[in-house]
């Protein structure tokens, strides 16, 4: 457990509770989302677009990749994906 690392993303945009928050992913898979920005390892970004049940995402690390959710929503975020220092 000690080489896996805490994954961050900050998103910055429309959908979420504040304009710019970031989401905590521990190793043993609970999430924690807090307001602002976290220092981090940066590792790529992302542009992710959720228009009802479907999630559209464009990634540097990723690429083009698809979702549908049991929810509908609509947010429209860049993130920045890294991990804890």
């Amino acid at each position: 457990m000690e080489n896996e690392k805490i994954k961050i993303y900050t998103e910055i945009g429309f959908g979420n509770s504040t304009f710019i928050n970031t989401e905590k992913e521990y190793p043993d898979g609970h999430e924690e989302r807090v307001p602002g920005f976290i220092k981090m390892d940066f590792e790529g970004v992302y542009l992710r677009i959720w228009f009802g049940r479907r999630v559209i995402i464009i990634s540097t690390i990723n690429g083009f990749k698809t979702q549908i959710k049991n929810r509908s929503n609509f947010k429209a975020l860049i993130g920045i994906q890294g991990h804890c220092i």
